[in-house]
C-alpha cells in the first residue's frame, strides 16, 4: 500500500498578511481566508478519493492543514499523482500568488504490519519526514521542468496597473485611493456570507 500525504504551507503568513493601517473588513477577510484554505485542501482530498475510487475510510487524517490517505501502491495511482501534482501546484500558485502551497507526497510505501500499533509510530515518522522534504520543494513541479526554471511561471497575471495600492492587502493596485482590489472585495463578501449559511450544496443539488 501507499501513504499519500498533503501539507498546506504558509497558512499563518497568508491569514494575517493584511495592511495593518487599515482594519476595515479585517474580521470578514480572516473568516473568508480560513474557509478558503480549509475548503481547497478538502477539495483536493475529495478529488483524489473520487478519481481513484477510494472510500472515505481510506482518509486516515485530515486536520491542521495536513492529510494522510491510504491507497493501493500501483503504477496507475503513481501516474495519477504525477499528473495531479503540477496541476494542483499551478492552481495554488495562481490563487494565492505563491503564499500558500499544497505539498503532495507519496514516497511512503507500507504493508499491513506498518499500521499495527507497535509499528505505526515509525511509519508516522517516515511519513512526516517525507512530507517535510516535499515542503522544501514548494511549487517545484510548476516552476521547474527538466532541471530548468520556467521563468514565465514566476509571473502572476494581474489586472491593469494603477499607481495606488489596495488599502486592505497593500499589494495589488487599484484605480483610486481608499479603494480595495477585486480579491479583497470577494473575500469580504465571502466573509459576510459564511455566518449566514447553514449548508453548502453541490451545483447539481446534492449536499
Amino acid at each position: 500500500m501507499l501513504l499519500i500525504g498533503g501539507d498546506l504551507s504558509g497558512i499563518q503568513s497568508y491569514l494575517f498578511d493584511l495592511n495593518h493601517e487599515h482594519s476595515r473588513g479585517a474580521a470578514k477577510t480572516l473568516r473568508a481566508r480560513s474557509f478558503k484554505i480549509k475548503m481547497l485542501c478538502d477539495m483536493v482530498l475529495q478529488r483524489i478519493c473520487r478519481e481513484l475510487s477510494l472510500p472515505r475510510q481510506c482518509v486516515l487524517m485530515n486536520a491542521g492543514g495536513k492529510f494522510m490517505l491510504l491507497a493501493p501502491h500501483t503504477q496507475a495511482v503513481t501516474d495519477y499523482l504525477e499528473m495531479l501534482k503540477p496541476e494542483t501546484e499551478q492552481e495554488f500558485f495562481g490563487q494565492f500568488e505563491g503564499a500558500i502551497s499544497l505539498n503532495l507526497d507519496w514516497q511512503t510505501p507500507i504493508c499491513f504490519r506498518d499500521l499495527m500499533m507497535n509499528n505505526f509510530p515509525d511509519t508516522l515518522d517516515r511519513f512526516i519526514h517525507n512530507l517535510e522534504k516535499a515542503k522544501l520543494r514548494k511549487h517545484s513541479s510548476y516552476l521547474l521542468r527538466d532541471s530548468a526554471w520556467q521563468c514565465k511561471n514566476f509571473l502572476i497575471n494581474q489586472q491593469s496597473y494603477y499607481s495606488k495600492l489596495c488599502t486592505q492587502c497593500g499589494k495589488k493596485t487599484v484605480e483610486s485611493p481608499e479603494e480595495i482590489c477585486e480579491s479583497c472585495y470577494q473575500e469580504i463578501k465571502l466573509g459576510e456570507i459564511i455566518p449566514k449559511t447553514q449548508a453548502l450544496h453541490h451545483p447539481q443539488g446534492s449536499s
